[in-house]
């Protein structure tokens, strides 16, 4: 981040400088800023493109606002078709992506222990050898860790506090361990992301790309100084301007204002996935019949009171 000090010998509601710095590396440099005192920031760029793709480097809490402001113009009568970026993901959606070895591992002894199977290299300090194989698993001798290499059919034990290096062959495990060192580094939050801006033809184009983003307020300062003859007092009004765009900003257009247009944010970047009601085939089957012991006796001795009834009116008939 860099900050600027704007001085003017009047106090105008806006305020015009530009800033020299060091040279941009962005193919379509920064033209115009406007910076109001709502959080946001107008920019626009321009410049000459050979080609059919634009790409632009933002921060990941820019993409919102740009997804909702970005306007594409070729004044060459071309015209944008398609803006693509990676799709958002949490944290959590991350490491669900990784192999479950690396997640939460740390160190070397930690690391041999949790890639049992892989296939490794080691370089031991002592001998200046190394020795290939796949991890069986760490196991304590004399208090110490060793871990056990196979070798075809040989197993070998080794000194854990003896191996200088672990070269890991096994490529998920070494993208994995790598995307765990960047979550724990929490890159995502300040990594740039790539957002790709096509255009309908190739060849040259001369575009304006113009779009809002927050940016810090800047911050009014100022200063009155008196002469001791009394004569006329100076005063002088000075700007704080916090450059937080993540590139310096090279012959710019600045423009202050005291306004403060409305703005919102709308998450246009994360997928909003809606909840459908789940529906599945009804199992039928036969009702199995209810056995009532209490009511099937009782009319079992019915029967047989009925039975016994009917055959002594008979011998009496």
């Amino acid at each position: 981040m860099k900050r600027f000090l704007i001085v003017s010998l009047l106090i105008p509601a806006c305020a015009h400088q530009a800033i020299d710095g060091a040279e941009t590396v962005s193919p379509l440099p920064v033209k115009r800023v406007v910076l109001y005192q709502n959080g946001v920031g107008y920019f626009e760029r321009g410049g000459d493109l050979v080609g059919d793709t634009l790409r632009l480097q933002v921060r990941p809490e820019q993409i919102n606002d740009l997804l909702t402001s970005l306007t594409v113009i070729d004044l060459e009568g071309g015209r944008s078709q398609s803006i693509s970026l990676p799709i958002e993901k949490s944290a959590a959606q991350r490491l669900d992506e990784l192999p479950d070895q690396v997640r939460r591992q740390g160190g070397i002894h930690s690391l041999l222990a949790a890639f049992r199977g892989a296939r490794v290299r080691l370089e031991l300090r002592d001998e200046g050898t190394s020795i290939q194989g796949r991890i069986v698993g760490v196991e304590s001798i004399d208090g110490k860790p060793h871990v056990a290499l196979a070798s075809g059919a040989r197993v070998s034990n080794v000194l854990v506090e003896n191996i200088a290096h672990l070269e890991l062959h096994d490529r998920p495990l070494q993208v994995g361990l790598n995307k765990v060192l960047d979550h724990s580094l929490n890159e995502g939050q300040w990594k740039p992301v790539e957002l790709t801006v096509r255009l309908n033809t190739g060849g040259k184009h001369k575009l304006l790309v113009s779009y809002i983003s927050g940016m810090p307020t800047w911050k009014p300062a100022y200063r009155l100084v008196m002469n001791k003859t009394g004569g006329k007092a100076l005063l002088q009004g000075w700007a704080v301007i916090d450059n937080t765009s993540g590139e310096d900003w090279n012959n710019v257009s600045l423009s202050l204002s005291s306004g403060a247009p409305i703005s919102f944010i709308y998450d246009l970047h994360r997928p909003n996935f809606v909840r459908r009601q789940q529906m599945g085939v009804m199992a039928s089957g036969a009702l199995a019949p209810v056995a009532q012991a209490g009511v099937a006796g009782a009319k079992i001795k019915e029967s047989k009171r009925n039975l016994k009834a009917r055959k002594r009116r008979a011998q009496r008939g």
